[in-house]
């Protein structure tokens, strides 16, 4: 019976033996039903064989490499997040995140990780060969400046890593050679960054375009 009033499901389960007893019969057996997209039920069920972040195709990335990107909105008002973290993310990774107090903030790195895991696992089987990894087969730390890395103990070849995100979406790219992506919502005023992501030169070419086409987000770009 299910009951879409109060979100349960209640049913009578009977297991046999194998040889054609009941070994056990369970009367008003109830659970609470929950919405789970299917993306999330398959890696939940089965983390080995599918991956949670989508692959996106980038121009001018060197062969090999590989981008994928996961919504935020994908865990929001979700049940799973707890088991999520512990189907995605190693002993070390969990007490780091622990430590994040806010809830958003929290979400925010779960699925910067969910997308790297995942886009590692998809470049391992392709340049190594062989089947999908567990996503927990990896370990994501950081060195004295902050830049991600994958411990090395996980194995020989391992990729260079590149992560970032923002309130709606997290983004990773991983590839044999050092690389770097970043991702920035349309409409934020980065004009006070500039000068950390580009020459003088390039400003000055910013600048005229950015006034002509301001609906472009030459800046962002």
């Amino acid at each position: 019976e299910i009951d879409l009033d109060s979100c349960q499901v209640r049913c009578n389960v009977e297991l046999e033996d194998g040889q054609g007893y009941v070994w056990v019969r369970i009367v008003g057996w109830t659970d609470w039903i929950f919405k789970c997209p299917a993306a999330v039920a398959e890696c939940l069920r089965s983390p080995a064989e599918f991956c949670l972040a989508g692959e996106v195709h980038l121009p001018g990335l060197p062969s090999g490499s590989v981008c994928t990107l996961l919504p935020t909105g994908v865990l929001e008002n979700m049940p799973f997040g707890d088991v999520l973290e512990r189907t995605f993310l190693q002993a070390a990774e969990l007490q780091e995140l622990d430590v994040i107090g806010d809830s958003e903030q929290r979400r925010r790195v779960l699925c910067s990780r969910i997308a790297v895991k995942d886009a590692a696992r998809l470049w391992q089987m392709r340049t190594c060969g062989g089947e999908l990894l567990h996503p927990a087969a990896f370990a994501l730390c950081h060195d004295a400046r902050g830049r991600p890395y994958f411990d090395p103990t996980a194995g020989p070849r391992l990729p260079q890593v590149s992560l970032s995100h923002t309130d709606t979406a997290a983004i990773a790219l991983v590839s044999a050679e050092p690389m770097g992506v970043d991702i920035e919502r349309i409409g934020r005023d980065v004009a006070g960054l500039l000068t950390d992501f580009a020459t003088p030169e390039e400003i000055g070419l910013l600048n005229p375009l950015a006034g002509a086409q301001p609906q472009e987000e030459w800046p962002t770009r």
